[in-house]
């Protein structure tokens, strides 16, 4: 459990063992998350007495803090950012309580500061700019920063956390090492799992032996390019793969956490539940980046998880969509009869009551059934159905054409995640005109050549294709991770990396295997849409967008 990372690129594996390592997690984590007054003032504009901040902008237009909370503009690191033409400058404890100054040029070798652009906060100057506008300088502040009506207790909490705000690097970062790790979750396919750390491995080898020149330039960069090296740190991945059922996973993580903190997840894999890892990274403010989770939870307002989609939900909310444009009365789903599969079950239910459709007849398979021309039978032998779905490979599915024409649903659904990438879905020709597939992924075309840039890497790296959402995915996560580090400009604080994920995961070139991703401010689901694609011919029409 004790090892320690190697220095080689490759991943160290861990395995939570041993109950009083577990119980010592328990403890640990204890009070990890808990927010002060002063913080939920800041990040929601709350009172202490549960009341909304109020102020004041332009001169005399009242708001909210619902309207105006102080991260909404500052950004939840403190950091900064900008709308238009304003920009809304850091107000970290580093940043207030320390003059602002200009630069200068580098010249003859020497390196200047121009002169103060305003002084160094203090309490009572911090206090007077929160309440009233005015810097340390006497100068007002744009009329858009808001002059907010605080008690002297109430400033004093918003000032306490100002002035911690940001100021120490975040957990799993030292002055040449960045720790990560990447969370495999069962059940997986071992042929995924091993392609994942393929990836992972190979990326991160060519990574180090890339940092050790950016550490060179770093100590001679001159000044415009200072920005750039100051973040370069050797990386040190871990794996974190659980073991046994869901509800021990939080111990696991814990017991992890506590043995080695990593800065951020990136990358994993899940092929069930996801839940219990999301609570942890939430719980532990712990970013966790892109992974391929099929059922991770609804991100709601939670901040630190950020999935590509939301898996086979994204799925089963366009199906409903799809099937309340058109009359539909009697709708029988078929799921396998596991906790995700009742919980997409249910996910789907859902839906259909959110769109003012009838909940279906819902019918699990048992592990290891494989649905025959007698098992369809008997779940079509209730009458007409008019919409059947079914989260199943599609080959189980093809026993569905043995039945006469007038015993089979009037449209058949197919989930997209379910099928082999390598190829169309193996239904005989009788089903094919009424079936419906709910695609997340590009179309097989666009696809092969969005995947020839990983295809040419893995194969420069001598990594067979054997599993290619994931593959694209994993080198989707690690590259769009390295582009982000190169412009932290040394900020390591977890709160700062994901909201340069926001920004800059629109601007990505390499997408994927999806046909379009962005994120926003406060947005943890990169792909917002599904396909439903027709298979009545091999051209697979492409019916709603």
């Amino acid at each position: 459990m004790n090892s320690q990372p190697t220095r080689n690129g490759l991943f160290v594996r861990h395995f939570a063992t041993g109950l009083a390592v577990l119980g010592m997690a328990v403890s640990v984590a204890a009070g990890a998350g808990a927010d002060t007054a002063g913080e939920r003032m800041y990040r929601s504009g709350i009172l202490p007495n549960g009341e909304l901040m109020s102020a004041t902008v332009e001169h005399d237009v009242a708001v909210t803090a619902a309207q105006l909370a102080c991260a909404q503009c500052h950004r939840r690191s403190g950091l900064g950012s900008s709308e238009g033409g304003t920009v809304f400058p850091p107000i970290t404890g580093r940043a207030l309580f320390a003059p602002k100054q200009g630069r200068r040029a580098e010249l003859g070798g020497v390196r200047s500061v121009g002169p103060a652009q305003r002084p160094a906060y203090t309490r009572a100057s911090l206090i007077s700019a929160i309440r009233d506008g005015v810097d340390p300088a006497g100068r007002t502040l744009n009329r858009l920063m808001p002059r907010y009506a605080l008690s002297a207790a109430d400033t004093e909490h918003l000032v306490d956390y100002l002035t911690t705000l940001s100021t120490a690097p975040s957990p799993g970062v030292t002055d040449k090492e960045l720790h990560l790790a990447t969370i495999i979750a069962p059940p997986v396919d071992p042929a995924k799992r091993q392609a994942m750390l393929a990836v992972l491995e190979a990326y991160v080898r060519d990574k180090n032996a890339q940092t050790r020149l950016e550490s060179r330039r770093a100590r001679h960069s001159p000044w415009h390019k200072e920005w750039q090296y100051e973040a370069y740190r050797t990386w040190v991945p871990h794996v974190w793969e659980l073991t046994g059922p869901p509800a021990t996973w939080r111990r696991q993580l814990e017991a992890l956490y506590a043995d080695r903190p990593v800065f951020a997840v990136v990358g994993g894999l899940g092929g069930g539940q996801w839940t219990p890892v999301h609570a942890f990274c939430e719980q532990r403010r712990l970013p966790c980046l892109f992974p391929n989770a099929e059922l991770p939870p609804d991100p709601g307002q939670d901040f630190y998880s950020v999935y590509f989609t939301r898996g086979l939900y994204t799925e089963a909310a366009a199906m409903v969509r799809h099937l309340a444009r058109t009359p539909v009365n009697r709708i029988v789903q078929i799921y396998p009869q596991t906790p995700a599969g009742k919980g997409l079950a249910a996910a789907f239910d859902d839906a259909l009551e959110r769109a003012g459709l009838s909940r279906s007849l819902a019918r699990p398979i048992a592990p290891g059934e494989l649905p025959d021309e007698r098992y369809w039978k008997e779940v079509l032998s209730d009458g007409p159905v008019d919409a059947l779905v079914a989260w199943l490979p599609a080959a189980q599915a093809a026993g569905l054409a043995a039945l006469p024409p007038a015993r089979r649903p009037a449209r058949l659904y197919l989930s997209g995640g379910l099928l082999d990438p390598q190829g169309p879905p193996a239904l005989p020709a009788a089903l094919r005109s009424h079936t419906y597939l709910a695609q997340r992924f590009m179309r097989k075309g666009a696809l092969e050549r969005r995947l020839r840039r990983v295809n040419a890497w893995l194969r420069a790296k001598q990594i067979p294709l054997t599993a290619p959402r994931v593959q694209a995915n994993t080198f989707f996560a690690v590259t769009t991770l390295t582009d982000v580090m190169a412009h932290i400009r040394g900020n390591f604080y977890r709160d700062y990396l994901l909201e340069k994920v926001e920004h800059m995961v629109d601007n990505v070139v390499w997408k994927s295997v999806y046909p379009e991703m962005s994120l926003a401010p406060g947005q943890r689901t990169a792909v917002k849409g599904c396909y439903i694609i027709s298979l009545a011919d091999d051209r697979e029409s492409w019916l709603v967008p």
